[in-house]
């Protein structure tokens, strides 16, 4: 019965088989047969829709002959063709990645006009509005950036993008030049919101009124209207991601509505300012005084295997691929992190169909989607992998260290101090006890020995220089692709040096290798990285920098913290059973407690520790 069973799924495997390369002729037919049904406006519409450029020369041709002017095709049934991508985007109905590609498709039509555009010495095409793009100073992330400009260009603005490290004078200064309708700034570190402030000020005083939105993450409609809002007298805009943006600039280029746009979004602002006087915080005495005092309880610290001495590792792409967190990365893109399970269906097409039919109606077009992208990524996985065969690099030193004061001692050659911060939202449960990351190491008044892992990881400058020759080169979508496989690839990094931390190197756990458990963090111990939520302090990696040589690993630090490559991870492990990830919510009076410890002065203050409110 078995093998007639084998046998009779083997037949249906064959049938579904022939049944898809049947549909797979069909579709390539198809099209070919309706192009001819079709108007040469509309064809062209559908290639950008589909991001589709195999018939888009000779379409192009024809509407040479057909066209007044090469200017008239673009502005005609190309832009009309990007309205409707616009549209399905804003609506939820179309998902990035296919919007990328279609912006390709528009890039490679301008191309194909452009030497008849030059020709006829036509000069720039009618545009939407201008739009300037930057990276703040001292920060080095542009994926979300690179993002908003594809967005943008599909929606028939001319986007002006600074790049990366971009000084408040450079951008102020660029605007006035070429004209710019808005200007767009983005960052990722803490520091970069203070830059932030400075691009306001200096806006301000130039008494410029272009209006300035504000994007990264970092940054939030709250800080935007407490912090930054009240430091230029024009409107300053925060926006939360890349679907957004259309609709706003929309907004803001349509003078009918323009004004009217302005004053909601001030009026919300001073609403906003009015509404955050402290009431869900408990003051900061009070938080010491309920801290969870059994985080060290029952916790016998391991020693590790070597001390003060730091351990240099590396590994290839594909050591690391059963690491990666495909959740996350489809996220980057707009898609749903539930679609994650396709990067277990390994090439077989009758799975992947089962697994696309398991969604309901309404989700397998992003299930799909999702399916295309996971096929994209793994593409150009092997093509870096087989060009480049980057090596991803990871190093960790394990050190004595014991708490004092809300402040992780560390004893190295030098003795380094990591203050740390204490949670003050009003919990309705007083029992959790109010958390800093110092209370996950044992107080140096307990007379006893703690350890702590300090830990680096980079995917290297070789992936980093693909990246940016291919946005140099007009690809944005995999220039896009490979910096959020970057991403994922250096966590990934860090996730798998952890499990060889946890079990070899400090040797505290004896679990089992399992990619899966590993991805969602059910381990003991944890990994709190620089610049987030319990270690918000971006300049505490230039005290990393006394534990852990940068650039041995290959990482760069600018003056404001962050890493280059951009794909870089830096931080602490703790292994105490007990600890666990949490968020900050402080008030001034911690705030100032806390700069004295790093001797901050109130302008650093700003830059490097910002309070959520």
């Amino acid at each position: 019965e078995d093998t007639i069973l084998c046998r009779r799924e083997d037949a249906t495997e064959r049938l579904i088989s022939i049944a898809d390369q049947y549909r797979a002729v069909a579709e390539e037919v198809k099209p070919a047969v309706e192009r001819h049904t079709i108007s040469l406006e509309q064809r062209l519409a559908e290639a950008l829709q589909h991001g589709d450029d195999e018939y888009l020369q000779a379409d192009l041709d024809e509407a040479l002959h057909t066209y007044p002017s090469p200017a008239a095709i673009i502005e005609g049934p190309l832009m009309r063709g990007m309205s409707i991508v616009g549209e399905l985007f804003g609506e939820g109905r179309m998902f990035l990645p296919h919007v990328v590609n279609t912006a390709r498709t528009m890039k490679r039509a301008v191309e194909i006009l452009r030497p008849h555009i030059e020709k006829e010495q036509i000069g720039s095409t009618h545009k939407a509005g201008r739009y300037l793009l930057a990276t703040v100073k001292g920060d080095v992330h542009d994926i979300g950036k690179n993002i908003v400009s594809v967005v943008l260009g599909c929606n028939n603005y001319e986007v002006t993008d600074l790049g990366v490290m971009v000084p408040a004078e450079t951008i102020v200064d660029k605007a006035v030049e070429i004209g710019a309708d808005i200007i767009g700034v983005s960052g990722l570190i803490t520091p970069s919101l203070n830059e932030m402030c400075n691009i306001a000020r200096e806006l301000e005083k130039r008494r410029l009124n272009i209006p300035l939105l504000i994007g990264g993450a970092t940054t939030s409609e709250i800080h935007t209207a407490v912090k930054i809002a009240p430091l230029y007298s024009g409107v300053v805009i925060h926006v939360k991601d890349a679907s957004q943006d259309p609709i706003i600039v929309a907004k803001l280029t349509n003078k009918k509505h323009k004004e009217e746009y302005i004053k909601e979004v001030k009026t919300r602002q001073q609403l906003l300012r009015e509404s955050i006087k402290c009431t869900d915080t408990i003051p900061f005495a009070v938080a010491e005084g309920l801290k969870e005092k059994n985080c060290c309880n029952d916790y016998t610290p391991t020693q590790p295997k070597e001390l003060n001495k730091e351990i240099n590792l590396s590994y290839s792409i594909n050591q690391l691929i059963d690491f990666i967190n495909w959740g996350q990365l489809f996220n980057v893109w707009k898609l749903s992190g539930k679609f994650a399970s396709i990067a277990h269906l390994h090439g077989c097409d009758h799975c992947k169909a089962s697994w696309l039919a398991s969604f309901a109606e309404g989700e397998r077009k992003e299930a799909s989607e999702t399916m295309q992208l996971h096929k994209d990524c793994m593409r150009v996985i092997k093509e870096i992998s087989e060009e480049l065969n980057p090596q991803i690099n990871a190093s960790v030193a394990f050190y004595k260290a014991n708490s004092i004061d809300n402040s992780i001692v560390i004893n190295g050659e030098n003795i380094v101090e990591i203050p740390t911060l204490r949670q003050q939202k009003k919990k309705e449960n007083c029992e959790e006890g109010y958390l800093a990351l110092s209370d996950f190491i044992i107080p140096k008044s307990e007379n006893k020995d703690d350890y702590i892992a300090v830990f680096a990881v980079t995917v290297g400058k070789e992936i980093q220089s693909r990246i940016e020759t291919l946005k140099a080169g007009g690809d944005e979508y995999k220039s896009v692709l490979l910096q959020s496989i970057a991403d994922r690839l250096a966590e990934a990094a860090t996730a798998y040096t952890h499990f060889i931390v946890r079990t070899d190197l400090w040797g505290y756990s004896t679990e089992e290798m399992n990619p899966a458990k590993i991805i969602k963090g059910n381990c003991i111990g944890i990994r709190p990285a620089i610049g987030y939520p319990s270690l918000p302090d971006q300049s505490l990696i230039f005290e990393v920098k006394n534990l852990i040589d940068f650039e041995k690993v290959g990482i760069e630090i600018t003056e404001n913290g962050a890493m280059y490559p951009n794909s870089s991870v830096c931080g602490f492990m703790i292994a105490n059973p007990n600890a666990r990830y949490f968020t900050l919510t402080i008030d001034e009076s911690q705030q100032k407690e806390y700069c004295k410890k790093r001797k901050f002065s109130e302008e650093e203050a700003e830059k490097w520790i910002v309070k959520n409110i």
